[in-house]
């Protein structure tokens, strides 16, 4: 049984982020109904200029721009959710693969439209939570993958010990495209999902760009395979459905120019540009099929693209979120997302149940199993033994008992438990918590719509001002480009070191030479910023009470410092330049993690 079905397209425009803010910029898009209007008169790329209004149509339109202005048409993640997950979870029961990926550049509300916060989950943590709650007449297994493709390699977010060979990209004329030792975890309960969320999320490679002080630089993956055996009591026979869920997190489509790489950088934006160049060829190949003959579909030209194969134009009911800035200053990129989203929404898909897929791989397997070794006793041929080894793996993945598969994750747990403890993070029935004997300072008047950090975890040595090489970038009135610089020694103890031109106070007094700092020292930088030292370790006698006594007070700290903060709430969100964000959710959000870490 298949069903053809065009790619749902659906558009979601943020609200303005602090640095358009302080840019002036001008609102650009508007939306009625399934329409997303963006205005005239302004440049789409270098020597282009667009004259008169674009109007583009979508599946669906969400305006998540401002909720003040026109409270009835806006859209929170439940609306996101709802329209998307409309038939979605249904179809994944029926045995249809399903994919939903969210493109868009850097800073634009990919990350925070998947994932979300605390107060407003996104479409991981309210998919997940569904398809574990929905009613089955048979017996119902999940399995979970989290992958990120970065530099053109794909990583194993869930592995924490670096494998010694690549993982690679292969196929099966069954099974279709697979990432050979991609590990796979048994879930049944939310809490099974969230820690790997939360172990995955922190590995995922991300970098400071000037479009996003957290932007994500990979794509990342994150699969839910649904198996269902349904028994006929009277015939003894069974029937299996199995159905694979991808939710995919697409890295920023931006100008370099314009992100600011350099070095490094530039390379991965490359690379990055390179699997979204090739995704669009890909689109552009397959919405062309409607008016004119079949033509070859180079899939394989990324890694990307490969892996998304039957999301595009082959086994899959497949939606993609496009997310867009509403400023004239990123005009230029939302043209860009826009025209790229209309194009996707011509691609035709044939989704088909996947009956006894499981069954009719492992007979398969089993047949090319016995072939490569009849073919080696006549020919020993290294490219044949290699075969072998693959499919007498696969073959014996799939043989695994569910039974086995939960030995299994319990005992990566357990792993995945002492990491994240190690790095001060502990995942509880209550939340998710970071450990208080870190050294870090906490931001006392951050707003959590800034694009400012609520909490810096302390290094060797850490550069705070407004220039682009500080380790922690502050912005506004009073900051220097090389403000000031903390030390620490490996005994604990911490220093600061001001720029003499900089205005720098701890607990009230002006600083214009090395101090050193203790617990629960309030230190000032330029007008509005204050922040408190978190460092057990090192307590001064005869301390100044009213700065825990500040910090306890402070409407972020209604429980104390280390219960209710908003750091303390953790995310999976890369997309910290938006206005979205409130606190996090399922990683470290708004925190900045010690560079060893990443």
């Amino acid at each position: 049984m298949s069903e053809r079905s065009n790619v749902r397209v659906a558009v979601r425009v943020r609200p303005m982020n602090q640095r358009e803010k302080a840019k002036q910029s001008s609102c650009v898009i508007s939306m009625n109904e399934n329409k997303t209007i963006l205005q005239s008169n302004a440049t789409v790329s270098p020597g282009k200029v667009q004259k008169g209004p674009k109007e583009f149509i979508f599946d669906h339109c969400f305006w998540s721009a401002d909720s003040d202005s026109d409270p009835d048409n806006y859209a929170g993640q439940e609306e996101v959710f709802r329209t998307l997950g409309e038939g979605i979870i249904e179809n994944t029961y029926q045995g249809y693969n399903v994919c939903i990926f969210a493109y868009g550049q850097t800073g634009s509300g990919k990350t925070y439209s998947m994932m979300g916060t605390d107060e407003e989950p996104g479409l991981i943590p309210r998919f997940c939570s569904a398809l574990l709650n929905k009613e089955s007449k048979g017996t119902v297994t999940v399995e979970l993958s989290y992958m990120e493709i970065y530099n053109e390699k794909v990583r194993d977010l869930l592995k924490l010990k670096k494998s010694k060979t690549e993982l690679s990209v292969h196929e099966h004329k069954i099974l279709g495209p697979y990432v050979k030792g991609l590990s796979q975890h048994a879930v049944s309960t939310w809490e099974d999902i969230k820690l790997l969320l939360v172990a995955g999320n922190k590995c995922r490679t991300t970098a400071a760009t000037k479009m996003n002080e957290e932007s994500s630089r990979s794509h990342a993956i994150f699969t839910l395979t649904i198996t269902q055996i349904f028994h006929n009591q009277e015939s003894g026979t069974s029937k299996e459905l199995n159905s694979k869920f991808n939710l995919v997190d697409l890295a920023g489509s931006e100008r370099a120019s314009k992100s600011g790489a350099q070095g490094k950088r530039l390379v991965e934006s490359g690379n990055i540009n390179k699997s979204l160049t090739s995704l669009g060829r890909v689109i552009s190949s397959l919405a062309e099929e409607k008016n004119r003959r079949k033509s070859y579909v180079s899939y394989r030209e990324s890694v990307l693209t490969w892996l998304l194969k039957n999301s595009l134009g082959g086994n899959s009911k497949t939606v993609m979120l496009a997310t867009i800035s509403p400023a004239d200053d990123n005009y230029g990129e939302t043209h860009s997302t826009l025209v790229y989203a209309e194009r996707t929404r011509k691609i035709v898909n044939e989704a088909t149940v996947n009956e006894d897929t499981k069954f009719k791989a492992v007979a398969t397997l089993k047949e090319e199993v016995q072939n490569l070794k009849e073919q080696l006793k006549h020919a020993k041929s290294q490219e044949l033994k290699l075969k072998l080894k693959e499919s007498e793996n696969l073959l014996k993945q799939l043989n695994l008992s569910w039974e086995e598969k939960l030995k299994k994750t319990e005992e990566n747990a357990k792993v995945m438990q002492e990491y994240l403890e190690s790095m001060g993070i502990s995942v509880e029935a209550s939340g998710i918590k970071c450990a208080k004997d870190q050294c870090f300072l906490i931001n006392l008047n951050s707003d959590p719509k800034s694009n400012d950090y609520l909490l810096y975890y302390l290094r060797d040595d850490s550069k705070i001002g407004a220039g682009s090489s500080q380790d922690f970038k502050l912005s506004g009135p009073g900051i220097e480009e090389e403000h000031c610089v903390i030390t620490m020694t490996p005994d604990g103890d911490v220093f600061l070191v001001p720029n003499v031109k900089a205005e720098t106070r701890v607990n009230g007094n002006l600083v214009q030479e090395k101090i050193q700092l203790y617990h629960e020292d309030k230190i000032n930088l330029g007008s509005n910023y204050s922040f408190i030292l978190n460092q057990p370790k090192k307590r001064q006698p005869n301390h100044p009470s009213e700065n825990k006594r500040e910090l306890e007070n402070n409407p972020k700290h209604e429980s104390g410092p280390h219960e209710q903060h908003p750091y303390y709430q953790l995310s999976g969100s890369q997309d910290d330049d938006n206005e979205f964000t409130k606190s996090s959710y399922l990683t470290p959000k708004k925190v900045e993690i010690p560079a060893e870490s990443r």
